[in-house]
């Protein structure tokens, strides 16, 4: 089930990376025939856009994610071994979209650190922002040494788990309002 839910998730990331390689600057002078006209890119290359960069950022880290959905399905023995094939490619894609959704809230606040309460993108960046924060603690909650796992890991690397996945509602909600 993770993993057959991980393909759509790399193909929505591929879409929304798409949208970024496509989106130039908007040229009120250019009638809507010469937009159409424009190259479609597939991947693009604008690495001083943070949008973009955060689009390929995250692109490959649920790339990471098919790959630590795919190794579940068969987990080697030994836990050296399932750290490497299955927590390793997890903890990569927490890292990256911890990158995308940094990139993110640079574009939306137009600085590294901004403060932009009224503006609901901004909002959205940093509600999604926390999700990530929240998953990256689940996934580094998820590396235990050889031995028994501490009994509130689990609990609390779900509760980190919920959390982030609150968040990633929420700002898909006000997602959805700001693009009306």
């Amino acid at each position: 089930v993770f993993f057959l839910g991980s393909i759509p998730f790399t193909t929505a990331g591929y879409l929304q990376h798409f949208q970024a390689a496509n989106a130039g600057p908007f040229d009120h002078r250019q009638s809507t025939a010469e937009r159409k006209r424009q190259r479609i890119a597939l991947l693009g290359w604008q690495p001083s856009r943070p949008g973009w960069l955060s689009t390929v950022t995250q692109l490959f880290g649920t790339i990471a994610f098919n790959v630590n959905t795919f190794d579940a399905l068969r987990a080697p023995s030994g836990w050296r071994m399932q750290h490497l094939v299955i927590w390793l490619p997890g903890m990569i894609g927490s890292v990256l979209f911890l990158a995308s959704a940094y990139l993110a809230y640079i574009e939306a606040g137009h600085a590294y650190i901004s403060r932009r309460p009224r503006e609901l993108g901004w909002w959205i960046a940093v509600i999604n922002l926390a999700g990530c924060v929240a998953f990256m603690i689940a996934s580094t909650m998820a590396w235990f040494p050889a031995g028994p796992e501490p009994g509130w890991i689990p609990v609390a690397s779900n509760a980190s788990l919920w959390f982030g996945a609150l968040c990633f509602f929420v700002g898909a909600v006000l997602l959805m309002r700001e693009s009306r």
